[in-house]
């Protein structure tokens, strides 16, 4: 049966299962973790999921998807300068290459009429989409 957020957090084991998942394992556990973040960040759980991708960072998980999903989440928490300082550094710093989801990904929405948005867009040689707002 599945197991879901918030049944955890009533248990009181929201915060142990974060702790447990972010031990050194094999390399499915980087895959366990990744979907832990999304996880939260699907639920809603932005502050959540900001803590645990930043712990993520902390153990050198996966920095460029990593700061891909953070700014994903300020986003979401409607900080788009605090999410913008988070994009910026998947691509530019980290090296994330996930082009499609910076043309196409709805929670950057927010980020698109911002000047360095469409820099960063022409640095990559990536044509975005409008956002669905502006459709």
């Amino acid at each position: 049966a599945p197991v879901f957020l918030s049944q955890l957090e009533e248990e009181g084991l929201l915060t142990e299962v974060a702790s447990v998942v972010l031990e050194p394992g094999p390399a499915s556990a980087s895959l366990g973790r990744q979907r832990f973040m999304t996880a939260l960040f699907r639920a809603g759980r932005f502050d959540q999921a900001v803590v645990f991708g930043e712990r993520l960072l902390a153990i050198g998980e996966e920095p460029g998807l990593v700061a891909y999903n953070l700014a994903c989440c300020h986003c979401r928490l409607d900080d788009p300068a605090t999410a913008w300082t988070w994009l910026d550094r998947s691509f530019r710093q980290e090296g994330y290459g996930n082009l499609t989801a910076l043309a196409e990904d709805e929670d950057l929405a927010p980020l698109r009429h911002d000047v360095r948005y469409a820099r960063l867009c022409g640095d990559l040689g990536v044509v975005a989409r409008p956002a669905a707002s502006d459709a």
